[in-house]
């Protein structure tokens, strides 16, 4: 149960991370805005992950 729910919340991740790129794309964010919340999404993907293969 708890690894669907951090694959889940890591595909929400990769999709919100998709969403910003195309903001991005149509001039609605910045480059800076997107490199903040794009970090901070990779982010959690990566701790999601180093936890998901220490278990």
């Amino acid at each position: 149960m708890l690894i669907e729910l951090e694959t889940e919340l890591i595909t929400l991740c990769e999709e919100v991370i998709n969403i910003l790129y195309e903001l991005k794309e149509k001039e609605l964010i910045t480059e800076e805005e997107f490199n903040i919340h794009s970090k901070k999404k990779l982010n959690f993907i990566e701790k999601t992950t180093k936890i998901f293969t220490m278990q």
